[in-house]
């Protein structure tokens, strides 16, 4: 299991921000670069470009909210879908 941190890329008006996996900012998940154009652009590294959209874009919701928020976002599912229940570590 992968646990994911976001990084802004300055403490001022942030222009972008970094995800990278288990702490290792080497390992480059996601950089979403645009943030004060309001014209965001997605850039995926080379390990996590070719997971399925859906997984995709709940990376890139959570690291949005946890930038904005400074706080964890946890999904909360029932029934057959709960052992799928993922959580952003930021």
């Amino acid at each position: 299991m992968n646990e994911f941190w976001v990084y802004a890329s300055s403490p001022v008006a942030p222009d972008s921000l970094q995800v990278c996996a288990n702490g290792n900012r080497a390992d480059l998940v996601l950089i979403v670069s645009g943030l004060n154009t309001g014209i965001d652009h997605a850039t995926w590294g080379d390990e996590w470009r070719s997971r399925p959209p859906e997984w995709r874009a709940w990376l890139k919701d959570c690291a949005a909210h946890v930038f904005a928020n400074g706080s964890l976002l946890k999904e909360r599912q029932t029934g057959t879908r709960a052992r799928k229940a993922r959580c952003c570590d930021g």
